[in-house]
């Protein structure tokens, strides 16, 4: 696991900036507080109590206004996003060192903002999606090495609307539709606004969704990080991967594909594409 993923991205620019040198210097102790969660030394509900200061600080950092001055809630260097998904890594890792032993496999990998197997196609494409997080291993497809994901993770923070949701939602379609098995998690924030007269099967492609913090469209300066929801996903994930094979993860459908073109090529050329 890279304890350091986060903070090579906090880094790497605005360095003396007063938000990141405060960021810093809280940022020893969460990486210890990582480190120890996952070598068994400490529980998930001690492990948030110790990284919710670095929590706060980033979160109310950015909400904070202008974005221009603000290097914490300038959306494009990533160094709010990162700290979403390194807090999470932990939870995968020990995820992973559990159903490797369930498994009797070494093969499993962490997933750190990498891109995995999304759709493979008759015509020998393959197609991959960046993901946020979770577990996978690495599997031999077309004479190609490609990661096959077992739990792939989508993070998005702030307001999750049906939009939002559709939008997921329609990714767990392109993913399930190739590897069926594979399960498909969205984490996000205590704001979401999905109207009230949809039933859950309309985002039940969703394998997994997940609200990190707080009471769910209360408005409060800082929603505190929730220990236990941390300690079902870890519970429920490895309870569902011990019932399941690595084999599992390795089955996969592949799309029909007529069209040899390339589409960049073709729309190029004509400017109109005929798919039906």
């Amino acid at each position: 696991m890279n304890f350091q993923y986060h903070r090579k991205t906090l880094v790497k620019s605005d360095n003396n900036h007063p938000m990141i040198k405060k960021a810093v210097l809280l940022l020893g102790d969460v990486e210890k507080a990582m480190s120890e969660l996952v070598e068994n030394k400490i529980d998930i509900s001690e492990y948030i109590r110790l990284i919710t200061p670095y929590d706060q600080f980033m979160y109310e950092s950015a909400k904070m206004k202008p974005q221009k001055s603000n290097p914490i809630n300038t959306l494009q260097n990533k160094k709010y996003s990162t700290w979403r998904e390194q807090k999470w890594a932990p939870i995968w890792e020990i995820v992973r060192r559990e159903v490797s032993k369930i498994w009797e496999t070494d093969e499993l990998v962490l997933i750190q903002n990498r891109p995995v197997l999304e759709s493979i196609y008759s015509s020998g494409y393959i197609k991959f999606k960046d993901v946020d997080g979770g577990i996978g291993f690495k599997h031999i497809i077309n004479k190609q090495e490609v990661l096959f994901p077992v739990v792939a993770v989508e993070d998005k923070g702030g307001h999750a609307c049906s939009t939002c949701f559709d939008g997921v939602s329609a990714q767990s379609l392109r993913l399930h539709r190739c590897l069926p098995n594979a399960f498909h998690v969205f984490i996000t924030d205590n704001n979401i606004s999905v109207g009230t007269d949809k039933v859950s099967d309309v985002y039940n492609d969703i394998d997994l969704v997940v609200m990190e913090r707080g009471q769910n469209r209360k408005t409060e300066k800082y929603p505190a990080l929730v220990a236990q929801r941390f300690i079902d996903v870890k519970e429920g994930m490895i309870e569902r991967l011990s019932e399941m094979t690595k084999e599992a993860f390795t089955k996969y459908n592949t799309i029909p594909s007529a069209k040899k073109s390339i589409f960049r090529k073709e729309i190029d050329l004509c400017g109109i594409i005929w798919n039906k």
